[in-house]
């Protein structure tokens, strides 16, 4: 079974949207470099550069999917 790992960078949400076009785009030229692909594979993790508006999406849906197994299941907090 294939374990897939998701690292997301961040901001607040006052963030200027200037600021974060910046931040993304300077992190999307990162993670494709050598050295960063490699550490991402020693992690079992592949570097998937994206917009915010993708990234948020994905947050999203998982919160959804997660959050509907939680419920389902009956998972509650200590």
């Amino acid at each position: 079974m294939r374990s897939i790992r998701h690292f997301v960078l961040a901001g607040s949400t006052g963030t200027p949207a200037w600021a974060a076009r910046v931040l993304n785009a300077e992190a999307n030229k990162l993670i494709v470099k050598p050295a960063y692909v490699q550490r991402f594979a020693g992690l079992r993790a592949e570097p998937l550069a994206s917009t915010p508006m993708e990234t948020a999406a994905f947050i999203r849906a998982e919160h959804d999917k997660w959050g509907r197994v939680i419920r389902e299941v009956g998972i509650k907090a200590e």
